[in-house]
């Protein structure tokens, strides 16, 4: 199965219980916090990586 970029999450299964799964795993791993709202707001895995990527570089340190 390929995976589209651009096509919305819930098409492929994403609900309310994964969702908030995969924030806990975003922040352990990453160590920011993500509201799950934000892959509401942000529904493709372009979109919400592209969020995501944002919240990572706001949260380092600035050298």
């Amino acid at each position: 199965m390929e995976i589209d970029r651009d096509v919305p999450l819930s098409e492929y299964g994403l609900d309310s219980v994964y969702v908030l799964a995969l924030c806990a795993d975003i922040e352990d791993h990453w160590g920011v916090s993500v509201e799950p709202t934000l892959m509401w707001d942000y529904p493709t895995i372009a979109g919400f990586g592209n969020a995501l990527l944002e919240l990572i570089n706001e949260s380092r340190p600035v050298s």
